[in-house]
């Protein structure tokens, strides 16, 4: 059990590696808090946010007790998103100490460190917020957009049509699809539900 591993460990040299952590599964939540618990300051997750790996809770958890320092395009289907993501510890001021739902691993992330969002618009780059929701391509699962006026950018939806040209998925460039009030083609994009 991760519990009883990380009783006996100092976790902050080693890394927590989740390959895929299966979804509506507390897997890779109960793995990254008894990783945090250990003092561990480095994850990385290869998979897809809001799609087939881990849960809502586990992205949550994440985001609160680590920073996303890196990612890392990995080779798709047509129809998916995975990519490696790396994780440090956010520093103790940033990172809500004391919160019993809070997982946080030893100190390492700095305070004047961005985070990298778990999304932007491919517009603009604003990124994913609870508050500000994008919308995501449900056909090449890698192109997001905050409103439809990022989604109608001639620039954007060029950029769009040639991401679905080179993974071969299905739309010619001036057949309206994907069409961002479509539900078919933009879904709400909730990586913490």
């Amino acid at each position: 059990a991760p519990a009883a591993a990380a009783a006996d460990d100092d976790g902050a040299d080693r890394a927590l590696f989740l390959c895929y952590p299966p979804p509506s599964d507390p897997m890779a939540l109960d793995s990254l808090r008894a990783f945090a618990s250990t003092g561990g300051r480095t994850v990385a997750v290869v998979g897809e946010w809001g799609g087939n790996t881990g849960d809502g809770k586990f992205a949550a958890a994440l985001v609160q007790g680590f920073r996303l320092a890196r990612r890392v395009a990995l080779p798709q289907w047509g129809d998916t998103a995975h990519e490696l993501t790396v994780w440090v510890t956010r520093d103790s001021s940033s990172r809500g100490d004391g919160d019993a739902n809070t997982v946080t691993g030893g100190g390492g992330g700095g305070a004047n460190e961005k985070d990298l969002p778990i999304a932007a618009c491919s517009c603009c780059g604003k990124a994913a917020a609870r508050t500000q929701q994008l919308r995501r391509c449900v056909h090449c699962r890698e192109v997001w957009y905050c409103s439809a006026e990022c989604a109608a950018d001639a620039s954007a939806a060029a950029a769009h049509h040639a991401l679905h040209r080179l993974r071969h998925v299905p739309f010619q460039a001036l057949s309206g699809r994907p069409d961002f009030a479509n539900d078919e083609d933009f879904a709400v994009f909730d990586p913490f539900r």
